[in-house]
Parts: structure tokens; sequence; C-alpha cells
């Protein structure tokens, strides 16, 4: 078995439109991914119909892993994604601005594949940098 946390930040370096496909490989085709919108199929399919939509509107979306704990087939993580918004989002046309969202996802493993994930990332603030909502006084 390798290294899962070098095979998760190796599948992230390829969160790119080009190379969806390679980061798609990390997941088992029928993994659970609790953190999919309603409708969209679960597994591999799932997950690259949200991420074209995500990676569409920041195309130069990148996810950087900040803080790692591992407990057995766990690996929990607290990440930052950072994109410019030239696509719509959401409804939202492009506004070009650039946004700096934090998360925290759990990956579970099943050998060298990740057969169930739950992931949070904080929307509202995406939402408020694309000036959707005002930031409260």
């Amino acid at each position: 078995m390798r290294d899962r946390k070098a095979l998760i930040e190796r599948a992230f370096a390829h969160y790119k439109l080009a190379t969806l496909d390679t980061y798609l490989e990390l997941y088992h085709p029928q993994a659970t991914l609790h953190f999919l919108p309603p409708g969209l199929p679960q597994g591999r399919e799932g997950s690259r119909l949200r991420d074209v939509l995500l990676l569409t509107a920041f195309p130069d979306g990148k996810v950087v892993f900040e803080d790692w704990v591992i407990e057995g087939d766990r690996y929990a993580a607290r990440f930052r994604f950072d994109g410019t918004h030239r696509g719509e989002f959401m409804g939202v046309p492009p506004t070009h601005r650039r946004v700096s969202v934090t998360g925290l996802t759990i990956f579970r493993f099943e050998g060298d594949q990740v057969v169930e994930r739950w992931s949070e990332m904080n929307y509202l603030g995406l939402l408020q940098a694309l000036g959707v909502f005002p930031f409260p006084h």
C-alpha cells in the first residue's frame, strides 16, 4: 500500500479541467461522496460533474492542504481553495475576483482508493467574496 497522503496530494496536483481524469483516479468508481449537491450521482461521475462546474467557474482553482490528521483508514485535512471567478458560479456571472476559502475534508480509504469522503467548504464566504452577500458589520 502506497503513502495515502501522497496519493491525495498527487491527485490534487491534477485538479484542473485538462487533467481531471487523473485526479478522479483517486476515487473508487462507486465511492460515496457526502459533499455532492442533491441530484448528482455518487462516485467518480458525480465528482466529475461537480468538479467541472467548479473548475469552469474558477479555471485556475487550486486546493492547498494545510493540516492533516490521520487515523487508520481516515485522512482528515484542513484545506484552502484559491481561484479567480472567470465563469458562472451558482447563477453568479464572472466577477474576475480572486477568492480564498477554507474547508475541511475526510477521506476514507480501502486499499489505494477513496471509498468515502465528507467535505465542508465555506460557500457563504465564497459568495461574500464574490459580492453576492454583504459582509456583516
